[in-house]
């Protein structure tokens, strides 16, 4: 659970620094991909170009969330299907799995280092 506060105490902070400087111009989901872009970088993971412009949903659906995310305790047969009916594939989920465990995996403190690099980086 620390590591999800930590995530969302960091994306809070991005989305209020942005929202000071340009009110309503920053979507929350162009937030979240930068920073996992940003977050593979500093784990010296691969780069890619974000290409920004992304547009924040009117509603949210746990029914279809819980529907179209794959289940934590889901096999590797079973998130390889849920990724292809969202037209992703194995190399997609690779990118992701990796995305999600590579703070644990490079520090053991729930994301802290990471979460803590990128506030670091946001206050240069």
């Amino acid at each position: 659970m620390k590591k999800e506060k930590d995530d969302y105490v960091a994306h809070v902070y991005i989305k209020t620094a942005l929202e000071d400087a340009c009110p309503g111009v920053v979507s929350c989901a162009d937030i979240l991909a930068l920073a996992a872009a940003v977050s593979s970088v500093l784990a010296h993971g691969p780069y890619w170009k974000v290409p920004l412009g992304r547009r924040d949903g009117l509603t949210a659906n746990r029914t279809l969330a819980n529907i179209n995310l794959p289940a934590p305790f889901f096999n590797l047969t079973q998130l390889k299907d849920s990724f292809a009916v969202q037209g992703l594939d194995t190399t997609d989920l690779v990118a992701l799995s990796g995305l999600d465990t590579t703070d644990l995996a490079h520090d053991g403190g729930g994301g802290a280092a990471l979460t803590n690099a990128l506030s670091e980086g946001l206050r240069r």
